[in-house]
């Protein structure tokens, strides 16, 4: 009767074990279902926040974010160790332009998309106006869905969709949040919430267990965006820089062979 007892208690404890994670078994409808409600978000604001390890010290950056079908603005605070005060920068891009204005140095710098080939254009926009780090990512999902894991997660009292990406590499080159991520990371995670399928946190791995850098989304609205938004105004003294090249040097470099 003993032993009966301690069989049942063990099946009890393992109840949560069992539900805690659960294996995604058609991956291939899953990610078409992302896919769609990427597309189906068209407007959106909010806030997040970007941490990455750097020797042995945490950097955050706090970012407040706002995209509209093919327009995306970021406005940053980046602190360094050193510095005296944060480096404000604002990023906007709106399928025509890039502008980038550095507050500390009092420049907006300016790229002049219209004169890129379309490949590198379409590039330079999945890039800086997907959360996701570009549709064409999810897409890439598809093509190498054995080497991808895709749970569902109960985290802290909530239901999350958790897709892992094991090679990074073999995504091509992704920016999550419009970050250049280069090839210092091999293994991504996607954190999705369960009801509404708006990013929580992504987060990216190198050779250690823990993440090098992670993205943790503190609020995310699907409301309408007002146009004000993407014409923001400059100092008028502030210095202009044409990197037009520099980017499309950039990005023609990353394409995939």
């Amino acid at each position: 009767m003993v032993r009966k007892t301690w069989f049942l208690i063990l099946a009890i404890l393992a109840i949560p074990v069992f539900l805690h994670a659960q294996a995604v078994e058609d991956k291939n409808a899953f990610l078409t279902r992302l896919m769609e409600k990427q597309n189906v978000f068209k407007e959106a604001s909010g806030k997040l926040e970007i941490n990455m390890n750097m020797m042995g010290s945490n950097m955050k950056i706090p970012v407040k974010f706002w995209t509209k079908d093919e327009k995306m603005r970021m406005d940053m605070e980046i602190s360094m160790p050193g510095m005296a005060a944060p480096m404000e920068q604002v990023m906007l891009i709106d399928g025509k332009q890039m502008i980038q204005y550095q507050k500390m140095m009092n420049t907006v710098m300016t790229a002049d998309l219209t004169k890129m080939p379309a490949d590198v254009r379409k590039m330079v926009s999945e890039n800086h106006t997907s959360i996701f780090g570009g549709r064409e990512s999810i897409a890439a999902m598809k093509t190498m869905i054995d080497e991808i894991d895709i749970e569902e997660k109960s985290i802290d009292g909530r239901k999350f969709y958790v897709i892992t990406v094991k090679d990074i590499n073999k995504l091509g080159k992704i920016s999550p949040a419009g970050l250049n991520t280069g090839n210092f990371f091999k293994k991504l995670l996607f954190r999705i919430d369960h009801a509404t399928f708006l990013p929580a946190k992504i987060e990216l791995y190198g050779d250690s267990e823990t993440p090098g850098m992670w993205i943790d989304f503190l609020e995310f609205k699907t409301e309408k965006v007002s146009e004000e938004v993407f014409n923001p105004k400059f100092p008028e003294d502030a210095k202009q820089m044409d990197i037009t090249e520099m980017v499309k040097n950039m990005f023609g470099g990353m394409k995939q062979p």
